[in-house]
C-alpha cells in the first residue's frame, strides 16, 4: 500500500490486532517503518492469559449480534458487502486460534518502537518485559548518565485493561511519541 500511495516510510501504530498487524508489517517490511507503536499485543500467542486466548479461539459468525456493538462491528455496516461480515468473525477466530512466536524477527527491528500495555492487560506483564527485553530495553543497568538507553520505550497504563486502554487520556497525551 505504502509503495502505491508513493510514501517511503510511514509510523505503524496498531492496538490489538492492529498491533499484531504492524508488528507483522514492520518484521516483513523494515525498510518501510520509520517508527512503531505497539498497543496492547503480544509478540506470541502465549503471551496472552490463557482466559484470553480461549476468548479469541471462540470468535466467530455465532457471536456476530454481540460483535455487532464493536468498533469493527459498527464499521462493518458501511463494507460495500456488509453480510460478510460473518465469514470475517470465523475467519478472524480461526487465525486468532493459531500458535505464533515472532520473537525472532522482533529481536532484529531496526526502527525504535514503543510498546504500551494496561497494568491489566490481557497480556501478562512477563510477557511484556520480555517483549520490552527483545528490543534491547530493560536488560542492562543504565548508570547516572543514561548513555546507554535503548532506542525503544515501554509505557505501562495504570488503570486500564485491554479493552478500554485505547480511551486513556494518557494516550492521548503521548500521540507524538
Amino acid at each position: 500500500m505504502l509503495d502505491h500511495l508513493k510514501i517511503p516510510k510511514a509510523d505503524l501504530i496498531g492496538h490489538s490486532f492492529g498491533g499484531a498487524s504492524a508488528i507483522r508489517a514492520a518484521i516483513q517490511h523494515p525498510e518501510k517503518v520509520r517508527r512503531l507503536v505497539v498497543i496492547s499485543s503480544p509478540y506470541a500467542r502465549s503471551g496472552s492469559y490463557p482466559e484470553a486466548q480461549r476468548g479469541m479461539s471462540q470468535v466467530g459468525a455465532a457471536m456476530a449480534e454481540n460483535m455487532m456493538q464493536t468498533p469493527t462491528g459498527k464499521f462493518s455496516k458501511q463494507w460495500p458487502e456488509p453480510q460478510r461480515f460473518l465469514r470475517f468473525l470465523d475467519k478472524m477466530g480461526k487465525m486468532m486460534s493459531e500458535d505464533y512466536d515472532w520473537s525472532a524477527g522482533i529481536a532484529k527491528l531496526p526502527m525504535p518502537v514503543l510498546l504500551v500495555f494496561a497494568d491489566n492487560d490481557s497480556v501478562s506483564q512477563k510477557h511484556v518485559a520480555e517483549f520490552f527485553a527483545l528490543l534491547g530495553g530493560g536488560v542492562k543497568e543504565l548508570g547516572w548518565l543514561n548513555t546507554q538507553l535503548s532506542k525503544s520505550r515501554l509505557a505501562v497504563v495504570p488503570g486500564y485493561c485491554h479493552y478500554n486502554l485505547i480511551t486513556s487520556p494518557a494516550l492521548a497525551a503521548n500521540s507524538d511519541c
